[in-house]
Formats: structure tokens, C-alpha cells, sequence
């Protein structure tokens, strides 16, 4: 059966009356009320249905509407299959026996305008009729029987396509079948297939109708957006930041998983709008944030950058850096804004920790200065020559060297006690001398820089004079080192109670004066610790008590040795 006349076999000779001059008004209404339902079913609007079906909202609006006339049933019929409603066929037939009878007017043309291929058969497969469409396509192909059609039909599909009918046929129902035909020069295009029993006015079965809509557009549409959304997917995944999709009319915001990890929600906990993420927002943070977006939501900007604190489910404060770009329409409208963000706590936190070394180191250097300074003018009063003062003045010099070292070890965050101790007591301590010394406390305290270093140039004094005239002045002194922790006056504070202690050296007589050593360890202890010291002179030795406040959030102890 290679003509058309022949493929549409015996309703066509039925009638040879030309079409009304539009016959297709009243499907082209139907159509656009079930387009109008269809959107009310699913709750879309019109801009996200006219996303959907490729076009753009101000036509679609005229369409549902009634205002345009250049609509056709193709686009119709096209948009509502790309909204998940495709348009059952419905063939009007006075009863079974009106086959061969008088066709209802104008289904003819009715038939060949629709842009579906369009066919009824028998129940065992013998054709009925076809439209023009298929006679042009498939021509004496489409004639032969069920077998012979169904080669039509992708291999890779047949298996699919039978079991969907047989499995209809069994329990009495319509189908419908996404799957791809021959489109006349053997490659193949996609087809969504209705297939509709037609019963008479008995509800007896005498015939399937069937129609394929083309879809191959939208099928390749929606593989290339499959694509383009595991692209995306996967970037999202590689990219070590959140990325946002907002859009500008109905205010709706979706975030990667990545995104809401930052804040430690998940798609099911969080909501979808972009109140709720300004809501997180540190309320000392939203007007710079207001005024960053402002002239892209407000006006023409095409993009934005901003750095604020959001506030984590856990309670803690996120810092985020953000940038978001605008896609407008041609007429510039707003439509969405994608944004990317990244977590920038522990850059902020180096900021800050840099921040605060400037000015530690800045005001480190001046009390170094004022220290070095200090030295050289006490010295240089106390000492009988510049021989002396050279030698004395080296000495401290080296001292407060050593703390500095400590220090800066610790990067500056603080040094032992006990470690300050052994670094003073060091030169002393070599070829067998260790025994000449005690150290001994229930804990190591970590003392904060600043009493790390009065302490450190505290002891380093008490040795200088054990050496002069003390308890390592001959070979039989000792020196002894105890401390404890003891509550202090104030809250969040402990008393470091230090003794230190020398027997067995020359018998100690009391000077007439207070030397440099004295006064700098008094001064150490009392104006820069804000401490107790007492040093006395007894026959057997001498021995230096030291009460100084420790801050206890500043302090870290391991048990003593």
C-alpha cells in the first residue's frame, strides 16, 4: 500500500467534502484548556511552565489567554507533552458498524493537520486507517501486518514495547510508551506513543487507536540537561565551596549539598528561600551585605561580592565569602542569580591571629627596648668600671636572650616554669654539678609571655648572685627550687608560690644596700606581675619567696617530675 488514498483505506473514501475554513478552532480550544488545567494541576506558574515548554511567559500568557490566533495545534500538542500531559486520541465513530459509513465533519482534515502520526487497527493487528503523516513516512511498510510495522520500531525498544502492550491487553487498559521509530531514511527519531481502545455504543471493543507524538527534541533537550546537570553535579563536587540557584520572581533559592554543609543543614532541614538565609545572617553584618546586593536587585549590577558571618546549626559563627551573578532577559529584567560561596573561617582566623602578632611583636619590641635600656642604665650605676659594666651588662643581656628563645619556641604563646629554671641553672649544672640543685612543684606550670620573662630574669639574677657570693660561690652550696598553686583573691586567678633557697655556702651577711639585682628582681615581680617578693639574707643562706598571680585561662599544667 504505497499511496496515501490506499493507506487510509475506508474511512477515507467516506466523505470527499472539502474541511470548514477552520476546522481545527474548537481542538485548538480544548487543547489550550487542558494546557490551562494542566498548569493548575501541577501548581506551576506561568514562567516556570513556559521554562518548561521552551518559550517565553508573556506568550504563553496570550496563549492561555485566547489573544493569540498564530498558535498551532503542533505547539500545542508539543507543550503539553513536554508538561507531562500528553492528548489521548479520541475518534468519533456513530457505532462499529459506521465504519465503512460517514465520517464525523471535518475529521479528515482534522486528522492530517495534527502533528502526530496517527492510526487504527484491529485487534489482531489488521490496519484500519492511517493519516496522511504515516502514509508519507512509512508508506507500504505501515500497510503489512503487526510484525511488519513493529520493525519500525527501534531494536534496542521492541522487547519493551511488546511487553507494555501484551501487559495492557491483558488487563483492558490504554498505554503510553516513550520510545524511538524509524523516521523514513532508517535512523531513528524519539516518539511518545498513545494507544486508546475504541468501543461502540455497547462498550464493545472493535478497534486500538494509536498516535506518536514527536518528542525527539525534547528527549535530545533532556538528555543534553541530564548532561549539563552531572556536569554541574560533578563541578559542584570538585569545587571545594556551595553554590546557589535563586530565583528573582518567586524568591525560591536551591543549594548544593556543599552549600548547606557549610552551615551544617541538608535539603530536608533547611528551607528553600532566601529569607531563611538572611536570617542567619550576623546582625552586624546584614547592612554591608544589604549594600553589596543592593545595586544588582536593585539595579543594573551584574554581579556582587560579599564577606559576612552566618550562623551555624551548631550555634558558631561561619565566615563566608560570596558572590553571586545576575542572568537577566533582554529587557534586563531580573530572573536568577547563581551564587558561589566559600568557607573563609580559618582565613579569617589568620587574619586575626596575624592581626594580633603585629601588635604583640610591636609591643614586644618596645618592652625588649625598654627592658635592654633599663639594663644598661642600672649596670652602668652599680658597676666600678666599664670592665664590669661590660661584663655584668653581657651577662643580663644573655639571660634575657635565653628567655627569648623559649619563647619564641612556643611562638610566643608562653614557656615552662620548669623549663626556665633548667635554662638558668644550666651553666652551672655541668660535670657532675647536677646534684647541686633541687627543683621541685606539684605541677609545671605554662607561664604566659610576660611572666616568662620578669621570672627569667628573676632567676637568672638569683644565679648570678649564688655565683658571686652564694651557695656556688664555694664547692659545697646548694640550691633548692620548690613551687605550688594556691587560690588566689580574685576569680579565674592561682598564686604561684615559689621559694627559692641556698644552704651550705658562705655564711651570708646582709648588705649595706640594695643592689641592681634586688631591685630588678622587685621590680619584675611587683610592677610588671603584679606580685609579692621577699628576699632575706640568713647566716645559712639566702632565700627569695615569690607570690605571683596566674591568670587560670592562660595556664596549662602537667604533673610535675
Amino acid at each position: 500500500m504505497g499511496g496515501r488514498r490506499r493507506c487510509r483505506g475506508r474511512l477515507l473514501g467516506a466523505s470527499e467534502r472539502h474541511a470548514p475554513a477552520d476546522p481545527l478552532a474548537p481542538q485548538k480550544a480544548q487543547l489550550v484548556a487542558t494546557l490551562a488545567e494542566t498548569l493548575q494541576r501541577r501548581g506551576l506558574t506561568q514562567v516556570q511552565a513556559a521554562r518548561i515548554c521552551g518559550t517565553d511567559q508573556p506568550t504563553l500568557s496570550k496563549v492561555l489567554n485566547g489573544r493569540s490566533d498564530r498558535i498551532t495545534i503542533d505547539k500545542l500538542m508539543r507543550w503539553l507533552a513536554a508538561l507531562g500531559r500528553p492528548i489521548e486520541l479520541q475518534i468519533e465513530q456513530a457505532a462499529r458498524t459506521g465504519l465503512g459509513g460517514t465520517v464525523v465533519e471535518g475529521w479528515p482534515a482534522l486528522a492530517d493537520a495534527v502533528p502526530c502520526l496517527l492510526w487504527v487497527n484491529e485487534p489482531d493487528g489488521t490496519l484500519i486507517y492511517c493519516n496522511r503523516r504515516v502514509a508519507d513516512l512509512y508508506g507500504e511498510r505501515f500497510r503489512r501486518d503487526r510484525a511488519a510495522r513493529d520493525e519500525i520500531v527501534h531494536a534496542e525498544d521492541r522487547s519493551r514495547f511488546d511487553a507494555v502492550r501484551k501487559r495492557a491487553a491483558a488487563e483492558d487498559r490504554d498505554f503510553e510508551l516513550d520510545l524511538r521509530l524509524e523516521d523514513g531514511e532508517r535512523s531513528h527519531r524519539w516518539y511518545r506513543l498513545l494507544v486508546s481502545k475504541m468501543r461502540d455504543r455497547q462498550g464493545l471493543d472493535y478497534a486500538w487507536a494509536g498516535a506518536a507524538i514527536d518528542i525527539d527534541e525534547h528527549k535530545r533537550t533532556e538528555e543534553a540537561l541530564r548532561q549539563s546537570e552531572e556536569r554541574f553535579r560533578l563541578a559542584s563536587e570538585a569545587f571545594h565551596g556551595g553554590v546557589s540557584d535563586h530565583d528573582a520572581v518567586t524568591n525560591e533559592v536551591t543549594r548544593t549539598k556543599r552549600h548547606l554543609d557549610i552551615i551544617g543543614e541538608t535539603a530536608g532541614s533547611f528551607p528553600g528561600t532566601a529569607r531563611a538565609w538572611y536570617e542567619r545572617i550576623h546582625p552586624e553584618d546584614r547592612p554591608a551585605y544589604d549594600e553589596a546586593r543592593r545595586p544588582l536587585f536593585e539595579g543594573e549590577a551584574s554581579q556582587y561580592e560579599a564577606e559576612y558571618r552566618i550562623r551555624h546549626r551548631d550555634g558558631h559563627w561561619v565566615w563566608i565569602w560570596h558572590r553571586a551573578i545576575a542572568k537577566r532577559d533582554a529587557a534586563g529584567r531580573l530572573g536568577r542569580v547563581i551564587g558561589s560561596l566559600i568557607d573563609i573561617t580559618e582565613r579569617k582566623k589568620a587574619e586575626e591571629q596575624r592581626e594580633l602578632l603585629i601588635h604583640e611583636l610591636n609591643h614586644r619590641v618596645k618592652n625588649t627596648l625598654a627592658t635592654v635600656q633599663s639594663l644598661a642604665a642600672q649596670t652602668l650605676r652599680s658597676a666600678g668600671n666599664f670592665k664590669e659594666f661590660t661584663a655584668a651588662f653581657e651577662a643580663r643581656l644573655f639571660a634575657l636572650s635565653k628567655t627569648h628563645n623559649l619563647l619564641t619556641d612556643g611562638a610566643w604563646a608562653g614557656a615552662s616554669l620548669r623549663a626556665l629554671l633548667e635554662v638558668e641553672v644550666a651553666p652551672y649544672a655541668q660535670g657532675g654539678e647536677s646534684g647541686r640543685f633541687s627543683l621541685a612543684g606539684m605541677h609545671d606550670v605554662h607561664l604566659g609571655p610576660r611572666a616568662a620573662v620578669a621570672l627569667g630574669l628573676a632567676f637568672h639574677e638569683l644565679a648570678t648572685n649564688a655565683v658571686k657570693y652564694g651557695a656556688l660561690s664555694n664547692e659545697g652550696g646548694s640550691i633548692a627550687v620548690m613551687w605550688n598553686l594556691e587560690d588566689a583573691a580574685q576569680e579565674q586567678q592561682l598564686l604561684l608560690h615559689l621559694v627559692w633557697t641556698e644552704q651550705g655556702g658562705p655564711a651570708v651577711e646582709k648588705p649595706g644596700r640594695r643592689g641592681f639585682g634586688t631591685r630588678l628582681i622587685e621590680r619584675g615581680i611587683a610592677s610588671e606581675l603584679g606580685g609579692e617578693v621577699s628576699i632575706e639574707h640568713r647566716p645559712d643562706g639566702l632565700v627569695c619567696e615569690m607570690r605571683i598571680p596566674l591568670d587560670m585561662p592562660t595556664m596549662v599544667f602537667t604533673q610535675g617530675l
